[in-house]
Formats: structure tokens, C-alpha cells, sequence
């Protein structure tokens, strides 16, 4: 049985397993839990469709697109376009948080929403 604060962060009740590891090798009953990182606090789906600025729009399955990344011409992000971005791009909810995700993507850059009709959630990681 779990405690409120276990059932809270994810974690499974201890339940029976048969480990073949055990006993020298020769296998024996063990007791094991798992955590489920699954339940994320980020509430966008898997695939969002997010304006870069007034032409472009960009397709994340994460939360940073790749130097190279083709631009879709248009919201649905279903007809890719000509542009791709020169950098990271980045989907995040705040200032902080992209700027976190730019300290692990793209080391030295600093988190920029680009304006010109750019999601008040899409930035780049710029450089100098």
C-alpha cells in the first residue's frame, strides 16, 4: 500500500516478482515498484502547430525544433513551407522556461520571442 504523497508522484504498490538474477542465478521472488513518468505536468499535446511569426508556423513534438527544422506555411502545420529555422526554436510557456530549455539545447543562448506576429510561445535560442 502506498501513501498519499507515493500514490501522488506516481509510483505503483509494491507487488511480487519472480527476479532470475537472485539466489546466485538461480532466480527467487522479489518485490519491485515503478514510477509512471508519464503523468507530466505539461498540458500541450504531442503534436502543436505554433505561429512563429506572421508566415511561418512550426510543428513541435517536443519542446525545441533543431537547426534545419522546415517551417508549414500554414496553422494546421500540415503543408511544409520553404523556410527552416537558422536555430534552435523553442515552445515553452514563460521566459524562464525557455530560457531553461535553452541552457540544455543549445548551451549559451539566450531565450527571444521573435515578435512579429510570433506565439507569445515560440522563441529562439540566439547567440550574440
Amino acid at each position: 500500500m502506498n501513501t498519499a504523497a507515493e500514490d501522488a508522484a506516481g509510483w505503483t504498490p509494491w507487488s511480487p516478482s519472480y527476479g532470475q538474477w537472485m539466489n546466485g542465478g538461480t532466480g527467487g521472488w522479489v518485490c519491485q515498484r515503478s514510477i509512471v513518468w508519464a503523468r507530466g505536468s505539461d498540458p500541450r499535446p504531442p503534436t502543436t502547430c505554433v505561429r512563429g511569426n506572421s508566415a511561418t508556423f512550426w510543428a513541435f513534438t517536443s519542446d525545441a525544433l533543431p537547426p534545419g527544422t522546415t517551417a508549414y506555411a500554414e496553422d494546421t502545420c500540415t503543408t511544409p513551407g520553404v523556410l527552416s529555422t537558422p536555430k534552435w526554436a523553442v515552445h515553452a510557456g514563460s521566459d524562464q522556461a525557455a530560457q531553461a530549455i535553452c541552457d540544455v539545447r543549445d548551451p549559451g543562448g539566450v531565450a527571444h520571442n521573435p515578435g512579429f506576429g510570433a506565439s507569445a510561445e515560440f522563441y529562439y535560442c540566439e547567440h550574440g
